[in-house]
């Protein structure tokens, strides 16, 4: 894991998405929580490395994992496309499960 992000060559956002769970009030199991930060990798190792490189925000993500385990929901900065993935995800995972999470949960996911 490097420093600083301007230190990887070409790199390529990917979101990594904190998820708490909880049960409602009449014991229904529901997704709490969210909490998305940004992770960068390389396409392509340096050369003479075999590795790809990474970089990403620990602050951002003990903050974030923080606010998930708390029941807020951070998605701010997911485009569109990232945004549809998680819902999608999220709901094939478990309908039972997104039905009863909180409508502000759902709304920021976009539904």
């Amino acid at each position: 894991m490097l420093d600083q992000l301007e230190e990887l060559n070409d790199p390529k956002l990917y979101w990594m998405v904190w998820v708490t769970t909880a049960h409602t009030d009449q014991g229904s199991p529901k997704y709490f929580g969210v909490g998305a930060c940004r992770f960068y990798r390389e396409e392509e190792a340096p050369e003479g490395s075999r590795f790809k490189r990474g970089f990403k925000s620990m602050p951002e993500h003990v903050n974030n994992m923080d606010k998930a385990l708390k029941g807020r929901v951070v998605v701010k900065g997911m485009d569109d496309k990232s945004l549809y993935m998680l819902r999608e995800y999220l709901k094939g995972f478990s309908e039972d499960y997104w039905n009863h999470s909180s409508s502000e949960l759902r709304s920021a996911l976009g539904e």
